[in-house]
């Protein structure tokens, strides 16, 4: 193989790959692959004695009897909270209209061109709609690096044999957090429909997701437990970064311990936000997507904010239910196995405000919702601690895992002598 000096580096006029080696090209990913959103297909149709697997933009959605591709394939996430999420699939599958399917028009490496569309971090062209999403057009006019073959083989290899370990150690602290959550789920649960007093007399709750409760207890719908009502948000694009206007909250921004990301942070003006701006308490509920029943409850140290349209407000009668304890029962498994019960029998992944009103949530007397919440935050104290220090290590190794990625794809290092690979 050709050992080119990987000391000789060209200009690339690509924001985010400023340089790669001489001998490598730039191309546009629409002169080397062509791009195409899949065919849909609803959850209804689909069959889980399918001999084929059905392939969305996030992964696996399910099976079918039928196949659209067949072969070596990078699938692109068109729309929804993880848009630009890469995946694989190979042999006959169904690939869905929430997938873009990547079909090279030239011999490329499969896993070099998806590690290499991976670092590219296509969720940030979303067209920046209150639900994310991006389009073919605008991923086609992306420039790529683009390696001989044999270079493209090298840099798979060398991707593969470096991350093996990584991502054993990622898995381990995974596994971790999930028995974490688990435990901190228990811990909700038990709290939000049985109370904390465990000698209480008990009594069928009439709703099947929510089991016995107290005697002393009942469940209303949420429509009954608002303030108004149930309230979508704005249909704005998320363009402005003006950290002096009114933070624009949307589903992507809200992290899995209930905490906004900084790097997401996006504004909108007094004007359009004000119909829209939250009070400390308002619960925000995810109605689209994946993320489906996700919800965040505002504090105001968040700043003034305001929230998108794929968002749903739930803004408490105090007089009647404490938004604490509403978050917490968001939390726990009576209200999980309600949210996806609806959706596996809906032909797409969409709670409307309708649906959550209706939705039935335990409501303890007023005093002792407060009470039920400062057990827990006392009793979850220590595992959100825990919890915090897992993922944060996690994320340390994914950022890693990440660099060294981006290090091989772009000709930062190079890859060509694998005579020692695990060196």
């Amino acid at each position: 193989m050709d050992k080119t000096n990987y000391l000789h580096i060209k200009n690339t006029g690509v924001q985010w790959l400023p340089t790669i080696p001489a001998h490598w090209d730039m191309m546009k990913i629409s002169h080397m692959s062509s791009l195409k959103s899949g065919e849909n297909i609803t959850n209804a149709e689909m069959d889980p004695s399918g001999e084929y697997l059905v392939y969305g933009g996030n992964g696996i959605r399910g099976n079918f009897d039928s196949f659209t591709h067949d072969g070596n394939y990078v699938l692109i996430g068109r729309q929804g909270a993880l848009c630009g999420n890469i995946n694989y699939a190979s042999g006959k599958f169904w690939a869905s209209e929430h997938a873009i399917v990547v079909t090279p028009d030239r011999e490329v490496d499969t896993y070099w061109l998806g590690e290499t569309l991976r670092v590219m971090n296509l969720g940030q062209l979303s067209t920046a709609a209150a639900q994310p999403g991006i389009s073919v057009e605008v991923v086609n006019q992306q420039k790529i690096p683009f390696p001989p073959l044999e270079e493209q083989k090298c840099i798979s290899k060398f991707i593969e044999l470096k991350t093996v370990k990584i991502d054993n150690l990622i898995n381990k602290k995974k596994e971790l957090l999930e028995k974490l959550k688990d435990r901190r789920l228990t811990m909700i649960t038990c709290a939000v429909t049985e109370g904390i007093n465990p000698q209480v007399p008990m009594k069928n709750s009439g709703d099947d997701f929510i089991g016995d409760i107290p005697e002393h207890w009942e469940t209303r719908r949420l429509k009954f437990l608002t303030q108004g009502s149930l309230k979508y948000g704005a249909n704005e694009a998320a363009e402005s970064t003006d950290r002096d206007s009114p933070r624009y909250i949307r589903i992507t921004d809200v992290k899995s311990d209930g905490t906004l990301h900084d790097h997401t942070f996006r504004s909108l003006d007094e004007e359009t936000a004000l119909p829209y701006l939250l009070k400390e308490g308002d619960i925000l509920l995810a109605r689209s997507g994946a993320t489906v029943g996700k919800s965040f409850i505002y504090k105001r140290h968040w700043g003034k904010s305001a929230y998108a349209g794929y968002l749903i407000k739930f803004r408490t009668d105090v007089k009647l239910i404490n938004s604490d304890f509403a978050y917490y029962f968001f939390n726990s498994s009576p209200y999980w196995r309600n949210i996806n019960s609806t959706l596996i029998q809906a032909t797409i992944q969409n709670f409307s405000a309708e649906k959550y009103g209706n939705l039935r949530v335990t409501l303890p007397p007023l005093e002792e919702q407060r009470e039920i919440v400062e057990y827990l935050r006392l009793k979850l104290e220590s595992t959100d601690i825990i919890m915090a220090k897992v993922q944060a290590a996690i994320d340390k190794l994914c950022e890693y895992r990440k660099a060294l990625i981006f290090s091989a794809v772009s000709g930062k290092i190079d890859v060509r002598n694998l005579e020692n690979p695990e060196g």
